[in-house]
């Protein structure tokens, strides 16, 4: 089906000549990440909740033409999903506009649309390997334990350096290291460095710039979301999966001992399973070559033995010497398809 029929039909926008703190306002009024910039009903660009983080923090009266990516990618509703997802990639975008054909926005398309349509459809094909395997006929929605089957990786394997800053700490420095270090959040701590709380760039847009507060003068504490969900490096990722949806959260930061030590994030947790699932199917698709070629070199094989046999009962109806050679050539070429064969 095409990308119509799947993206969110509703986009909202906002015009140039609107400031970045109305934008933040529209956004906390939609709760949306993402604005439409449009000019005479038509997408000239977009304006992101990090677009507003970055530029909108200081004061928020710049003019959202000013900081706006543009001209936006598109895609036309007629487009298959191979092609948004070619789209994407190609690009690096998490989102895109679908239009009509006038160049009209009708929707948004977001990678997160295009892992719960896949998502549902791998389900399915989990649902025919289990009636094809002998035990319960459909898999189990809650997680795998480490009892009852192989764990794939601990969360150990996401630990690296993450972005933390205490509680008392000032908006405006937070915007400069998220910034500095090209991330979309920092985990709060308290002062003995246990995690409290986390704020994202989203926060910042429409807790400190939609809301007309100084970031000089907030700090952190006052605008994160406590408390803070974490996991410990042991865990399986079966059960960071599980709690990141029971809680309803796309970042997981992972704690020692009761120290932050890393992070799980969807996106990470997105690129690891797409790259098992290409191994798969790489995997897969090379066993089903196999097995056509073998089928083919078979059926090959069927023919020569049969014309093999059709030129040997000939043979024998002429006689002489020549003859009886030549079918003696044809039975050794007939065994030794026999061997190939076995």
């Amino acid at each position: 089906m095409p990308v119509g029929s799947y993206c969110r039909r509703s986009v909202c926008t906002v015009e140039a000549g609107q400031t970045i703190r109305e934008a933040a306002q529209r956004m906390e009024k939609e709760s949306v990440g993402l604005l439409a910039v449009v000019e005479d009903g038509r997408p000239v660009g977009v304006i992101t909740d990090r677009d507003i983080m970055l530029h909108g923090a200081e004061g928020g009266g710049d003019w959202v033409g000013d900081v706006m990516s543009g001209p936006p990618t598109t895609l036309g509703a007629d487009a298959s999903l191979a092609d948004a997802i070619e789209l994407m990639a190609a690009r690096r975008l998490r989102r895109i506009l679908v239009v009509d054909g006038e160049g009209r926005a009708l929707g948004v398309l977001a990678a997160d649309d295009l892992v719960r349509l896949l998502g549902s459809e791998i389900m399915g094909l989990a649902s025919v390997a289990a009636a094809q395997t002998p035990g319960p006929a459909q898999p189990s929605a809650r997680p795998v334990t480490p009892a009852e089957g192989v764990v794939i990786r601990p969360a150990e394997h996401y630990v690296k350096e993450v972005l933390e800053l205490r509680s008392d700490v000032p908006v405006s420095r937070a915007i400069e290291e998220m910034r500095r270090a090209a991330v979309g959040c920092v985990v709060v701590t308290d002062g003995e460095g246990e995690p409290v709380g986390m704020v994202t760039d989203r926060d910042v847009s429409l807790r400190v710039v939609a809301q007309e507060r100084d970031p000089e003068l907030t700090v952190l504490s006052a605008i994160m979301s406590s408390p803070a969900k974490t996991c410990e490096s042991t865990q399986p990722l079966e059960e960071v999966i599980a709690t990141m949806r029971e809680h309803g959260v796309r970042r997981m930061p992972i704690t020692r001992e009761g120290r932050l030590v890393g992070m799980v994030t969807f996106d990470d947790l997105l690129v690891a399973l797409g790259a098992e699932l290409q191994r798969l199917g790489t995997a897969v698709a090379a066993e089903v070559r196999r097995e056509a070629l073998g089928a083919r070199a078979e059926e090959a094989r069927a023919i020569a033995a049969e014309k093999l046999q059709d030129a040997t009962r000939q043979l024998g109806e002429l006689g002489g010497e020549a003859a009886r050679r030549i079918k003696r050539e044809i039975e050794s070429l007939r065994a030794r398809l026999r061997r190939s064969d076995d």
